[in-house]
């Protein structure tokens, strides 16, 4: 009785969020639809050998750009023990009131703690021992509507997004492992609801395949008590994406991202921000570096080299150099001695459609090298 209610408030704002959507849409030209629908195979340095399925839909209207409706579905599970299912549903409508749902549960055999602050340990004989293990099963569900405020033609260039998003964490205890020895906050896990607003400006040339433009999104978050939270905070988060195409033999985008993220007050240890992984530092363990704020950069080269028109298929590349820094708060950033880097590189892959693409990279850390698998390109 007690986790349903304290879980009420949240349950309630979905339920607004839900009963708030139009019912009617306006009258559109007429839609055409891209599917795809992919068996998944192959290997993740954290979860191993693994198979899933996923699926994509796209509804394009003229009315209604770059899309109508996304809907994407994945479901995956590794011999280690992983599983993980994930749905996104993006919905655009002529009025520019568009909404966002994206749920993610899985449970991770082997995720990893390190302890917080940018100068944690890497020891290979403990790594090898497992030291740094731990299991947990995770949810996750974000629901957000958008406002437009400037477009150009039919598409809408910038928006306020406000929303609600909730995270639950349950770790298994263990008597060896590092996160049940230093006992972080939340470290036996817990939920983390939050109210979010964002300014989003997007003047990219494609939503799938970048090569020109620019995106900015500048988003807040308040943890407080209305949501019935175990702690207080507040969360900031700044990201910017550029994209320049040029010709050097073939057609190559240099893809470049910038992110800053700040936790100001108290959070569980699964809350505060994170560096490490397929998301940002890849060729890094999956959440090597916790701590209250992080920055982070990206830079890539990407191409695309042969295409069959048997099932639309295309593959391409990329090279990427990451790298990134932690911290208590922005005056405290040692941008020389505590910046972390990683750099490699990576396939990628159409099927049935050009917007439906599968991705893999190689990153090589000084600690170690991982390999990783997406859906499209990273940003």
């Amino acid at each position: 009785m007690s986790l349903k209610l304290k879980n009420l408030p949240a349950i309630l704002c979905t339920l607004f969020f839900l009963v708030s959507l139009p019912l009617h849409l306006n009258a559109q030209q007429a839609d055409s639809t891209s599917r795809g629908f992919l068996p998944l195979g192959g290997f993740d340095s954290d979860g191993g050998f693994g198979a899933g399925l996923m699926f994509q839909q796209v509804v394009y209207n003229g009315v209604t750009e770059p899309y109508k409706r996304l809907i994407r579905i994945r479901g995956d599970a590794s011999l280690v023990g992983n599983i993980s299912f994930k749905s996104d549903y993006e919905k655009r409508q002529p009025s520019g009131k568009n909404i966002a749902v994206t749920f993610l549960g899985q449970r991770i055999a082997r995720a990893f703690f390190f302890g917080t602050g940018s100068g944690t340990a890497f020891e290979r004989p403990l790594w090898d021992a497992g030291f740094y293990d731990y299991e947990r099963w995770y949810g996750f569900l974000s629901i957000e509507r958008g406002i437009p405020l400037a477009t150009e033609g039919s598409l809408v260039r910038s928006e306020f997004i406000y929303g609600i998003q909730s995270e639950f964490l349950h770790t298994t205890e263990s008597d060896f492992n590092a996160l049940y020895e230093l006992r972080p906050d939340g470290f036996r896990g817990g939920w983390q609801n939050q109210f979010t607003a964002a300014l989003h400006v997007d003047y990219r040339n494609s939503v799938f395949r970048p090569s020109d433009g620019y995106r900015l999104n500048v988003k807040v978050g308040a943890v407080q008590g209305l949501l019935i939270n175990d702690f207080s905070s507040l969360n900031f988060k700044a990201d910017v994406s550029h994209y320049l195409s040029f010709n050097v033999i073939t057609d190559i985008v240099l893809a470049t991202r910038f992110q800053m993220k700040q936790t100001v007050g108290k959070a569980p240890f699964f809350a505060l921000q994170n560096l490490g992984g397929p998301d940002d530092l890849r060729g890094f363990p999956f959440e090597r570096f916790h701590d209250y704020g992080a920055a982070f950069h990206n830079i890539e080269l990407r191409t695309w080299l042969i295409k069959l028109p048997l099932w639309n298929m295309e593959w391409g590349g990329q090279l990427f150099f990451d790298g990134g820094w932690l911290y208590e708060h922005p005056g405290k950033i040692d941008f020389i001695n505590e910046y972390h880097w990683s750099i490699g590189f990576g396939g990628i892959s159409t099927f049935l459609t050009s917007d439906f693409l599968i991705r893999g990279d190689i990153g090589f850390s000084n600690e170690i090298w991982r390999i990783s698998v997406g859906v499209g390109y990273l940003f």
